[in-house]
């Protein structure tokens, strides 16, 4: 969060470097979030993730229009994150995203859920590595307590553009394919419904 806070006050006042995220497998047994052994002294962070994509009311204009529930012990945070199509000659999207309450969010859910998409599970933990903040998602689907799918363990960072290389990645992580442009480990590609 306070990455993207940076971000968008370089952004305002045009000094904004170009920053990039990185995403790699991560390799282990595809039945348990457990697949790494993170140090016994090192201090992460582990959120429960719910994203559910609603129904596009504008086509035209919007790309993607999700919502999100995260939280950990029981407590949550909601929001609803609406990803503008690319336009301009810079090729960015704008995306807005704003918190809801938790009345707000079930009432999205219940009224503007998109029938085509599953909603998406993902336990991250957070934490950080030689000054570097590094974020592990666990992506699975659950339906009634169900697990529908394999379940997908990404490694993701952010970077600045060309720098990606010099992100140390610990040797503690089984790493796979950097699946960075690999459209299928989107959010919105993994839960399209097949």
């Amino acid at each position: 969060k306070i990455q993207r806070a940076v971000h968008a006050v370089e952004k305002c006042l045009g000094v904004s470097e170009s920053r990039f995220d990185t995403k790699f497998i991560v390799n282990g047994s595809k039945q348990s979030t457990n697949i790494v052994n993170f140090p016994a002294d090192l201090r992460r962070e582990v959120f429960e993730v719910e994203e559910t994509f609603l129904i596009n009311g504008n086509p035209d204009k919007i790309d993607e229009d999700k919502v999100r529930k995260r939280g950990q012990n029981g407590s949550y945070s909601f929001s609803r994150t609406i990803k503008y199509k690319v336009r301009g000659d810079k090729g960015e999207a704008d995306t807005v995203k704003r918190p809801l309450t938790a009345l707000e969010y079930l009432r999205q859910i219940s009224t503007k859920k998109d029938p085509k998409f599953k909603t998406l599970h993902k336990e991250r933990t957070t934490f950080i590595f030689e000054k570097q903040y590094l974020t592990i998602n666990h992506r699975s689907f659950i339906v009634d307590k169900i697990l529908m799918e394999e379940p997908v363990t990404l490694l993701r960072f952010s970077s600045k553009r060309g720098e990606e290389g010099q992100v140390k990645i610990p040797e503690w992580i089984n790493l796979g394919d950097n699946v960075t442009k690999d459209k299928k480990y989107s959010t919105y590609q993994m839960s399209l419904i097949r």
